[in-house]
């Protein structure tokens, strides 16, 4: 399976945390051959 995350901007102030961790911890025990992030992934 490849996962892609898109435009996360983990660092801005209304950036929703939680929602992206709840997404990665589903797949944390799935059959994830790649993880592929785009965009910008922090914001600074």
């Amino acid at each position: 399976m490849i996962l892609v995350l898109s435009d996360v901007h983990l660092g801005y102030a209304r950036c929703n945390k939680k929602v992206s961790s709840i997404f990665l911890d589903t797949y944390e025990k799935g059959n994830i051959d790649h993880l592929i992030l785009l965009g910008d992934f922090f914001d600074f």
